[in-house]
């Protein structure tokens, strides 16, 4: 099944039998490579022999471009939904633009409207839209599908493009260049996708999806500036582009303690949405490598929760095995245990599980993946599985380590997780936008200026 075919390459899945199918990609009847459809997709698990499968192209089409994207098999058969013919881009019409609202337009653009309930990069998303309005900006969001439109309404008014992921980056940086002289462009990275898809592949001894890495960079160089939310992030694309703006810009999660006490919590927690691959790997070796070590020594709950549960994951309640697959809110785990575990082997950018259990009064035992890009006491971090089975226990024994590392967690999320530490590392990320708006034309890191609470527009 193709699923998406765009300028970026093709994205679906197939069958075939026991042995991963593998599958030409054409333009205009000319082939442009080969895939293998060998990865691991959780709505796939009860399909035999299914997988899924990601081809990008060297350089996003350019606009212009109407050509026919095909998918086949070896037999030359196409993949149901394939081929798709590419609509050429058309020149904006002039004289649409939104009523004066007396502030710049942030436009905001995601493949999907942010769900704080469905994944970290939302969470961050709100979080980052806040600080907009906080530094003075009318902030317009829209989805990818919509942009069109919103590009055609805000012309000429869009002082930011803030684009959240490498689709609506790679899809549209030069879109609204064109229909607002002067913009400037911000890449916003959930993660950098080609780092954590290589990880993966070198973990499971197959190769990454060609093209991603080379897509996401050409995305970076593109931007007037990229917005990830880890140190190591930024410090690698800076290394791969000399020149490049990558800038830190966390996002909220202020601290919520459970009002539960110690005594009356019990076991070890574990938070996912299940749609994403690191997740699922990471569920799986909880709950076959980590608990049975646990359970030599102690009859501990291991409470599963989260979004995008496959069956495989539900079935595993049971015993001291439980699943909350519908969570209204998080704390509704974090009421229940008194740590949380995050044994991620691969994965990029910072990790939501981890900030959502600090900010709860939990600690969250790391892999130095799931750590990566957040300042960790050394007690959180496990360098393996025996590790994590030995901070786990003493965490949940100790009520003294237990409410140390809370309180460590507590301090960092004080230190950079606030709104006003986000406001502050947005503005200098943007610098000189969110300065020249500033009211008195001071600097934005110092003295935002207060935006109406209406001020979000939605396209």
């Amino acid at each position: 099944m193709l699923e998406q075919a765009d300028r970026l390459g093709v994205v679906g899945w197939a069958a075939r039998g026991t042995a991963p199918a593998t599958l030409r990609i054409r333009l205009d009847d000319a082939d442009v490579g080969q895939v293998v459809a060998d990865r691991f997709r959780s709505d796939l698990a009860d399909i035999e022999g299914a997988g899924a499968f990601a081809f990008w192209f060297p350089a996003p089409l350019p606009d212009d471009s109407a050509a026919e994207i095909a998918v086949q098999a070896e037999d030359g058969t196409h993949l149901p939904g394939s081929p798709v013919r590419l609509v050429a881009s058309v020149p904006l019409p002039a004289g649409l633009r939104l009523p004066d609202v007396g502030a710049p337009l942030a436009l905001v653009v995601d493949e999907a409207p942010p769900d704080a309930a469905r994944d970290a990069g939302s969470v961050a998303l709100l979080s980052h839209m806040q600080a907009l309005r906080r530094l003075g900006f009318h902030v317009v969001f829209s989805t990818l599908a919509e942009a069109d439109d919103a590009i055609r309404r805000t012309a000429g008014r869009v002082r930011l493009a803030y684009l959240h992921r490498l689709r609506p980056m790679a899809l549209l940086a030069a879109r609204v260049r064109a229909a607002n002289p002067g913009v400037q462009v911000a890449f916003a990275v959930a993660d950098l996708a080609h780092l954590r898809t290589e990880r993966e592949a070198a973990l499971r001894g197959t190769l990454p999806p060609e093209g991603l890495r080379t897509a996401e960079l050409l995305a970076a160089r593109a931007a007037d500036v990229v917005l990830t939310h880890s140190s190591v992030e930024a410090a690698l694309l800076e290394q791969w582009l000399p020149g490049v703006r990558a800038r830190v810009v966390p996002w909220a999660k202020p601290p919520r303690p459970v009002a539960v006490p110690f005594a009356d919590r019990t076991g070890i927690g574990f938070l996912g949405s299940y749609g994403h691959p690191p997740n699922l790997d990471a569920a799986r070796v909880l709950l076959d490598e980590i608990m049975p070590a646990v359970w030599a020594v102690a009859p501990l709950p291991c409470v599963i929760a989260g979004s995008g549960m496959p069956p495989w994951l539900r079935r595993r309640a049971g015993g001291l095995v439980r699943v909350i697959e519908t969570l209204p809110d998080t704390a509704a785990l974090w009421r229940q245990v008194r740590v949380s575990a995050a044994p991620l082997r691969f994965g990029a950018g910072v990790k939501g599980k981890v900030l959502e259990s600090l900010s709860a009064g939990i600690p969250c035992v790391c892999s130095p993946i799931a750590a990566e890009g957040l300042l960790l006491p050394r007690m959180l971090v496990a360098e393996d599985a025996a590790a994590m089975v030995v901070a786990l226990l003493r965490l949940h024994t100790d009520p003294r380590e237990n409410a140390a590392a809370a309180a460590e967690g507590f301090a960092m999320l004080a230190a950079r997780h606030t709104q006003d530490a986000v406001g502050r590392a947005l503005a200098l990320a943007l610098a000189p936008v969110a300065g020249a708006i500033n009211d008195g034309g001071g600097s934005a890191a110092s003295s935002p200026a207060r935006a109406s609470p209406r001020q979000t527009s939605r396209c």
